[in-house]
This record gives structure tokens, sequence and C-alpha cells, in this order.
């Protein structure tokens, strides 16, 4: 099974990260929180399934990624979840109200040995890694005997049954824990039927398929806006970059008149007459890198739209050509063009349109240039 990376960055660090060149989309991070988070929520599922609970310890790491910090931050951080982070780990029956002091408690009460003992635990541990790599399991019976290399007789069962009761007794140290959950140790057999279903996994994905591709980000809160409300300007340049890339890829332009706003699934607004408007800006100001300004002219954006014809004025203007053309002759065309030229400093794009507009009408008419 391959090894799993840490917990991801917050919000605000990936901001700071972010104005000190972090190159990366935003797509790509809200990708990466997506599935950070997912990777936490199917950890803390794999330990519910095989403990009965969420009482996990601070400093509990599994596979790398430290649990116990991760189901501490969702508690603390419960008013700003989204509804469906909420609901996700309400399934697992989340513990939101543990005390203040509770893991400090719980520390106490953990068996305390020095390197001798523990020295002699990994002994009896790796008894039990060797039973679980012969069955596929850990769930060893009570009078179960091995010998250790010296042929000394060990009650590896009667051992298994101590490190359950220490748990429950809130006495087993978060290290040996881990230890014996690397070999999927049962602690509860509640759940037993998902338990032989996880046995079988092979690709660190524990969850359930109705819980697979659940977006944990959906149903944002409102309040919820990245770094208290203070979104970076590099963030919030990559976040608008891809919202008008997105426009871009959907109608080929970036002609967007200045109300067009959509509204999505979660209530937000994304109003992209305001976010042109903003991109604009940061472009006078000299706020864009040159990365930036090639993706956007890459999209055709216009980055002073004064004097520039909208597509509706193109358009009354195409049809009061038309409505000329039809009470003229070809002597006259010329005359009209210079006339356009002269009255209409439109863009070359809309220069090259309007000629084609005009060419089409020429051809029906069998009007020429003379």
């Amino acid at each position: 099974m391959k090894m799993l990376t840490k917990e991801s960055l917050s919000y605000s660090e990936y901001a700071r990260q972010l104005e000190n060149g972090m190159n990366i989309s935003y797509e790509e991070f809200e990708k990466q929180r997506r599935d950070d988070w997912m990777q936490g929520y199917n950890l803390a599922y794999r330990f519910y399934i095989f403990h009965g609970t969420l009482d996990v310890p601070l400093d509990y790491i599994i596979d790398g990624f430290p649990l116990g910090n991760w189901i501490d931050n969702q508690r603390k951080q419960k008013s700003a979840l989204t509804v469906n982070q909420k609901k996700l780990l309400n399934n697992i029956n989340m513990l939101w109200h543990l005390k203040w002091n509770h893991h400090k408690m719980r520390a106490k009460q953990e068996i305390r040995f020095g390197e001798e003992q523990y020295v002699k635990w990994i002994e009896n541990w790796r008894l039990a890694k060797d039973f679980f790599e012969e069955y596929g399991h850990l769930n060893i019976p009570t009078n179960y005997v091995v010998k250790h290399e010296n042929g000394k007789k060990f009650h590896l069962g009667a051992w298994y049954q101590n490190q359950k009761t220490n748990f429950n007794n809130g006495r087993l140290p978060a290290e040996r824990l881990c230890k014996l959950d690397m070999l999927f140790m049962v602690f509860d057999n509640t759940n037993q039927d998902e338990i032989d279903r996880i046995l079988n996994v092979n690709d660190h994905n524990f969850l359930p398929d109705y819980l697979k591709g659940v977006d944990p980000f959906k149903e944002k809160p409102i309040s919820v806006i990245f770094n208290n409300g203070h979104v970076s300007h590099k963030m919030r340049l990559q976040r608008n970059i891809s919202h008008l890339k997105a426009y871009f890829e959907e109608y080929n332009d970036l002609d967007i008149p200045q109300t067009y706003s959509v509204s999505l699934e979660d209530g937000s607004v994304i109003n992209f007459g305001s976010i042109l408007t903003y991109i604009r800006k940061k472009y006078r100001e000299g706020k864009l890198s040159d990365e930036d300004i090639s993706e956007l002219e890459e999209m055709n954006i216009v980055w002073d739209p004064r004097g520039v014809m909208t597509k509706k004025e193109l358009i009354d203007l195409r049809d009061s050509i038309e409505l000329v053309l039809e009470q003229m002759d070809s002597d006259s065309l010329l005359e009209v063009e210079t006339l356009l030229e002269k009255d209409y400093p439109i863009s070359l794009a809309d220069e090259v349109e309007l000629e084609y507009q005009m060419l089409a009408v020429r051809n029906q008419k069998g009007l020429t240039k003379k």
C-alpha cells in the first residue's frame, strides 16, 4: 500500500505562498483541497470502523498523515465547515464536543514505560505482524501461543486482548496504537461486514461506494471566504482568470456584458462583468505577470474597451449597412466604406467581421468595388 501525503496547508497559508510566487492554478488548488480533505476523511472512516469511535489521540499519525490533528481541526473549525463536510463527519459519529483538556487527561492515563519496555513491546508486535501477514487479519484467538526466536513460548492471544483493554481504558499510547492499526487490528466488532470488506481493499481508499466522489466543499456557507474574508491578490487573480477561461471555453470570446452573472448551486454568484473590470484594472496598474497577460491574450481579451464597438453596436451597424446597400449602386460603396472608417474607430477584429458581412452582401447583389 502506498504512503499517503501529509495534511494539506490551510487556505491562509496557501494564500501567503501564492503571494510568494507558488506556481499553482486556482483549479489545482481547489482540487488539492478536496483530495486532501477526503484523504483525511478516508482515514477517519477507517479508524471509526475498526475502533467504534472517533476519539483519536491528538498525536496519532497513520501512514504519515496526522489524523489526530486533522480530527481536532474539524472540531475547532465546525462553524466554517460546509454542509457536506458536516454530513460526512456525522455519518461516522463525529465527537464535536470534547472537553478542552480531554487529550491532556488522556495522555496522563496512557501507560508510560522506558525504552527497555518499548523494545520488548515491539518484539511482541512483530509476532502479531507475522500473524497478520500469514492470515490477512489480526483477529487472534485468546488462547493462541507462538514462540519467540529464542524458543520461549509467548501467549500472543492474551497480549492481543491486553492491547484492546488498554485502548478501551484510554491507556494505550498513540505510537503503539498506530503500530497496531498498521496491521488493521480490530478493537470493535460492531461493523464486522465492513471490516471484512476493508481488509480486502488494495488501493488505500477505504470508503464505500456511496461515499466516493462526494464533493466535501459543496454547499459552502456564505460567511466562509478564504483567509477570513481577505483574499490575497494572487489567489483572487488566479480564481478570476479561471472563471474567464471557463467563459471563453463556452462562448469563444470575452465580450462580456458588465451585468452578466451566473448563480451556482451553492448559492454563490459569479459576476463575470465585474471580474473582467477587475482584470483590466490590474493590467493598467501593472500587477499582472507576463504569464497572466499571455494567458488572457490567448483568449483575445480587449484591454481597453473604450472606442471598441460592442457586438450589439456592430450588429446594428451591419443592419444599417445592409439597408443602405439595398438603396445604392456600386459607385457609392467605396464612399460609404471610407465614411465608416472615419466615423467608427472599430477594432481590427470587428473590422474583419464587418468586412466579411459587407462582402457577403456584395456577392448577394453582384456588386464589386471600383
